[in-house]
C-alpha cells in the first residue's frame, strides 16, 4: 500500500503584513480578555515579543483572515504594533492550528527553565514573561529534586500535577519506580492517586518511616494491601514484556482458525460432534473481525478488545 507524500499547508516565506490588513476570524469578548491565559500572552508579547507567527489566509482586496492567533492580534493592536509576522496558509481552515497543539509537560518545562537560567536569564525575568510568581518558577526549577532518573524517563512526556512529584519524593527510588509504573498502567497521574499509592507502599520503601498510630491498627489489612500491590506490579511488568508477542500469536491463531472453519469438511465435523467448540471459535472470529473493521474505519479509535 502506497502513501501519498504529505504536503506542506502554508507558504515557506514569513511575511510582514500591516496590522490593518489583518481581519480576525472571531471577536475577542470580555470573558476572554479577563482570563489568566490572556494576561500571560500579553506579558509574553511585552517582554519577549511575538514568537509564533500568525496563520492567515488571503482574502479579496489585499486583506488576510487570521486563522490562528486572534488573541495575539488583539493584543498587538493594543500595543500599537504596525506590522505582524505571518505565515500564509494554502487552505481556509483553522482546525489544524488549533487542534494539533503539543502541550508542554512539567518535566519539559523544568528543563526549559534550567536552560534559560544557564543562559543567563534571571528567575525574575522568566516569571515576568510568564506573568506568574517568582516562587512558582523556583518550584518548577526544583521539580525533579529527589526524583530518581528512571522515574524522570518514565514520566518525561506526561502531564503530571506538581504535587504528585512531592508525593514521589517521600519514597525511595525503588518505591518511586513502582509508583510511576502503577500511574502509567492506570493512566492516572493525579496527586490523590499518588497519595493512595503512597499509603500502600511498604515502610522500607519510604524515605521516612510512618509514625506509630495511637488508634487501633489493622496489621492484616496492611499486609494484604502490600501483597496486592506487589502482585499487581509484577503482573503489569510481565504483561508489558509479553503483550506484543501474545497479540501476534493470537492474531496468527485466529487466522488459522478462520482458514480451518472455511473448510466444509471441518465445519461439518464440528457441527456434528463439537457444537460448543464451534460456537466459541465463531464468537472469537466475530470479535476479531469487528476489531479489524473498527481499526480500518477509525484509525485513531481503539476498540475494547485486545485483538488487533
Amino acid at each position: 500500500m502506497t502513501h501519498s507524500a504529505v504536503k506542506i499547508g502554508f507558504r515557506k516565506q514569513v511575511l510582514e503584513i500591516p496590522i490593518e490588513r489583518l481581519v480576525p476570524l472571531k471577536e475577542v469578548n470580555a470573558a476572554v480578555t479577563g482570563c489568566r491565559k490572556f494576561s500571560q500572552i500579553k506579558a509574553s508579547l511585552i517582554h519577549v515579543g511575538l514568537i509564533e507567527p500568525l496563520a492567515v489566509f488571503p482574502q479579496n482586496g489585499g486583506l488576510y483572515l487570521v486563522l490562528n492567533g486572534n488573541l495575539r492580534l488583539q493584543l498587538l493592536k493594543e500595543l500599537g504594533v504596525s506590522t505582524v509576522r505571518c505565515i500564509v496558509a494554502l487552505e481556509d481552515e483553522g482546525y489544524t492550528y488549533n487542534k494539533r497543539v503539543n502541550a508542554l509537560s512539567p518535566i519539559a518545562e523544568h528543563y526549559m527553565i534550567l536552560k534559560a537560567i544557564a543562559n543567563g536569564v534571571t528567575e525574575e525575568r522568566i516569571a515576568t514573561g510568564l506573568n506568574i510568581d517568582v516562587e512558582a518558577i523556583r518550584r518548577r526549577r526544583n521539580l525533579l529534586d529527589g526524583i530518581c532518573p528512571e522515574v524522570v524517563e518514565l514520566l518525561r512526556d506526561r502531564r503530571i500535577s506538581h504535587s504528585t512529584f512531592g508525593t514521589l519524593r517521600k519514597m525511595k527510588p525503588l518505591g518511586q519506580i513502582e509508583a510511576a509504573e502503577l500511574m502509567l498502567s492506570a493512566s492516572n497521574f493525579s496527586s490523590p492517586f499518588a497519595a493512595v499509592i503512597l499509603g500502600v507502599t511498604k515502610p522500607d520503601l519510604l524515605m521516612k518511616p510512618p509514625k506509630a498510630s495511637t488508634k487501633g491498627e489493622h496489621p492484616h489489612a496492611s499486609v494484604l494491601l502490600e501483597e496486592t500491590t506487589d502482585t499487581l506490579i509484577a503482573e503489569l511488568a510481565v504483561a508489558r514484556k509479553t503483550y506484543g508477542a501474545d497479540v501476534l500469536d493470537l492474531t496468527v491463531i485466529c487466522r488459522c482458525i478462520e482458514g480451518l472453519l472455511a473448510n466444509p469438511a471441518v465445519d461439518k465435523y464440528l457441527r456434528q460432534n463439537h457444537v460448543d467448540a464451534l460456537s466459541e471459535l465463531s464468537r472469537l472470529l466475530e470479535e476479531t473481525d469487528g476489531e479489524r473493521r473498527i481499526s480500518q474505519e477509525h484509525p485513531g479509535v481503539r476498540a475494547s478488545t485486545s485483538i488487533p
